[in-house]
């Protein structure tokens, strides 16, 4: 920034132009199919975890069958 007599002049803004990146179709196939791969498998993890989770709750089989229809 230059000062004029009392007037301040901001400097010209980089008028250049970046053109986007683009990734290439099978880039773009790769990195969903992996995102998804991951939430899925991420979302069946704990389903093992349940009859541990029963065991040590003291729940009975018709008390769990309740919660997940409810």
């Amino acid at each position: 920034m230059t000062t004029t007599g009392s007037v301040a002049v901001a400097a010209p803004a980089d008028t250049r132009r970046t053109e986007p990146r683009v990734l290439s179709r099978s880039t773009t196939f790769g990195l969903v199919s992996a995102a998804l791969v991951l939430v899925f498998a991420s979302s069946g993890s704990p389903i093992p975890l349940y009859n541990t989770y029963r065991v040590a709750d003291g729940i009975d089989d018709a008390a769990l069958a309740a919660t997940t229809v409810t």
